[in-house]
């Protein structure tokens, strides 16, 4: 990726996609970039610039918590931060960071060494992880990272740094070769690196800058409702919508549309019987919301599907059920302990639905016979708690021992001891193998 911007200056083009139309524009905010593993020197340079007030961090689930996802604590076993902070103890600096935590902490230690004697500020260490409360998350592994290499330092990060919590809002597919011809027919445009969006795009970050901040809210947006930056004193409230009926219900999409024999994520919701699940899992789920300020949670659902029905941005099943069971956990286990304390006997059946046609996307087949893959690190043990619901000729042997075990795996103990959760998917579960998927979705 470095090569490819190299050679054209930095620049790359958005291109923004939905229903009606498609626009581009040519983005210049990126001046240079650096690959710190070769270039130790000028990732120094830029760390202790005076000019630098924002450090905004984007690290996929494992690479922030290398084995520990599901835990929110930082491995300091794992292997990659092992190593970081064995060098960081031997040389009293890290000069070629191989973790999120070690790049972060070795940032804010030029800074503690340059700016602290300067009298500078720290800067604001930004997440933009798609993680609940990122920034809290940030903070804690960061400081256990660095309380590891010098105690010293962990001190004044806490005393000194800042880690905004914030929720992203764009459904962005990965840059394929596609994009890049489709770019060139319509625009006449040649990007090795174009990043293609669908229209929407919602940020919204805590204020708790410690140097100061750009003013992205007015330069986001314009008028335009369907681009906003919001800065606002609690981010939860926002990211549990977020999260509970975007991310969970991209999840239930994509195990019950790879179920039915779809692939796109698009042509699922052209399907009556998928759309009408989706509706109504939604609607399940977001009664365990609070008040959002500011947000018609109905029209953020219609607002959704809509998105979701976009048939320029050609999203993929497979990439939304990729990781399932940590998305899953991530997004849905609050949702489900608030059902168990608002009616413990009656678990929502779109809820348990979905779950049900997760445990059954393990055998990756659809119910068309066609087989799908389906990528999860933790695919083995969760096939392995399911193996009744598997195995088709094992139907009878089948109990709902298999269905808490594997609930169990995906969203904890406690989940799995709601024995009311537990009964309602495995019933769903059996009545899709007996009937299937389709006659169950139709079932008033």
């Amino acid at each position: 990726m470095r090569a490819r911007c190299a050679r054209q200056d930095m620049l790359y083009t958005l291109v923004m996609q939905d229903a009606e139309a498609s626009t581009a524009r040519v983005v210049e905010a990126i001046t240079e970039f650096v690959f710190v593993p070769e270039d130790g020197a000028a990732f120094e340079a830029l760390a202790v610039d005076a000019r630098l007030k924002i450090a905004r961090w984007t690290v996929d689930g494992e690479g922030l918590l290398p084995g520990r996802r599901a835990t929110g604590d930082l491995d300091l076993g794992a292997a990659l931060v092992a190593r970081d902070v064995d060098d960081w103890r031997s040389a009293g600096r890290l000069e070629k960071p191989r973790t999120a935590f070690g790049f972060i902490c070795a940032v804010l230690h030029c800074v503690l060494q340059r700016r602290r004697s300067a009298g500078l500020p720290a800067v604001t260490v930004l997440s933009c992880d798609n993680l609940p409360l990122n920034g809290d998350l940030c903070k804690r592994s960061t400081l256990r990272f660095a309380a590891a290499c010098d105690a010293d330092l962990a001190a004044w990060i806490a005393a000194a740094a800042t880690f905004p919590n914030s929720m992203v809002d764009r459904i962005t597919p990965a840059t394929e070769d596609a994009h890049r011809a489709q770019l060139a027919d319509e625009f006449g445009v040649r990007d090795a690196w174009p990043v293609v969006s669908e229209r929407f795009a919602q940020w919204v970050v805590e204020d708790a800058f410690v140097a100061g901040r750009p003013d992205w809210d007015r330069a986001f947006g314009g008028g335009d409702d369907d681009e906003s930056v919001l800065f606002v004193g609690d981010v939860e409230p926002y990211e549990t919508m977020k999260l509970r009926l975007l991310n969970s219900g991209h999840s239930a999409l994509a195990a019950v549309g790879l179920l039915l024999g779809h692939r796109l994520v698009h042509a699922s919701l052209a399907d009556p019987d998928v759309a009408g699940f989706l509706a109504a899992y939604m609607r399940q789920v977001a009664a365990t919301l609070g008040p959002v300020p500011g947000v018609d949670i109905e029209a953020y659902q219609t607002k959704l599907v809509a998105r979701f029905k976009n048939p320029k941005i050609a999203d993929t099943l497979a990439r939304l059920a990729s990781d399932g069971s940590q998305k899953f956990n991530s997004t849905l286990a609050h949702a489900l302990r608030a059902m168990r304390a608002a009616d413990e006997a009656a678990p929502p059946p779109r809820v348990a639905l979905a779950l049900a046609c997760f445990l059954l996307s393990f055998a990756e087949v659809d119910e068309m016979g066609q087989r799908f893959a389906l990528a999860d690190p933790r695919r083995d043990a969760l096939a392995a708690s399911g193996r009744g619901w598997l195995l088709r000729h094992a139907l009878d042997a089948a109990d709902a021992t298999e269905m808490r075990t594997f609930l169990g795996l995906v969203f904890g103990d406690d989940v799995a001891a709601w024995d009311a959760l537990v009964a309602a998917t495995h019933a769903v579960a059996a009545d899709v193998r007996a009937r299937g998927l389709r006659a169950v979705l139709r079932k008033p």
